[in-house]
């Protein structure tokens, strides 16, 4: 979907399945597919006004997953498993959406997450076949606890990707406790 002419998508019920779904709109403020239950691939980008991306119904796999775009509500139903997730200056408090996800074969990249207080909706994500990047953890937007990143690396088995700490935000601990 490209363009600048719709501010909302809603329904749709009777599209089930779609190859791969990419979004670039300048105007785009909400996009919900209630009937999508299998997507190829998510692919957000340039997409400046989205604040909203639901898509209740998908079940299951799917390639990767990459939002690059305001949104503060995901609903990404009961998808289980991902290639890749990237997740690039959105303003999510929480990864809610994807409290059913189990493993991400790739990598988990965090980016620009000023808004993220936690990442407790990761509990379930027990493999990462890559590594875990996360950037944006700073002074100035202190609210992502060190602890919980490295807590999220240790019990899915990710690799240390980039973990961007700034000096001066926190002390990193030694140790911490699992996520779950």
């Amino acid at each position: 979907m490209t363009g600048d002419s719709l501010t909302v998508i809603d329904g749709m019920p009777t599209l089930t399945s779609v190859g791969r779904l990419a979004v670039s709109s300048s105007d785009l403020v909400a996009l919900r597919l209630t009937g999508l239950r299998s997507v190829g691939e998510i692919d957000v980008s340039f997409a400046g006004a989205l604040t909203e991306l639901s898509l209740p119904a998908l079940e299951g796999a799917l390639g990767e997953l990459s939002v690059a775009a305001p949104v503060a509500t995901l609903d990404f139903g009961a998808i289980t498993s991902v290639e890749e997730l990237v997740l690039i200056n959105t303003e999510l408090t929480n990864v809610d959406a994807f409290c059913s996800l189990t493993a991400v074969t790739s990598d988990v990249v965090l980016r620009d997450k000023s808004f993220l207080t936690n990442l407790g909706g990761f509990a379930s994500l027990d493999s990462v076949g890559g590594s875990l990047s996360v950037f944006g953890v700073t002074p100035s937007h202190p609210a992502l606890d060190f602890c919980e990143v490295e807590g999220l690396r240790l019990q899915s088995g990710a690799g240390t990707g980039t973990i961007e700490q700034t000096v001066g935000a926190c002390a990193l601990p030694s140790t911490c406790p699992l996520v779950r």
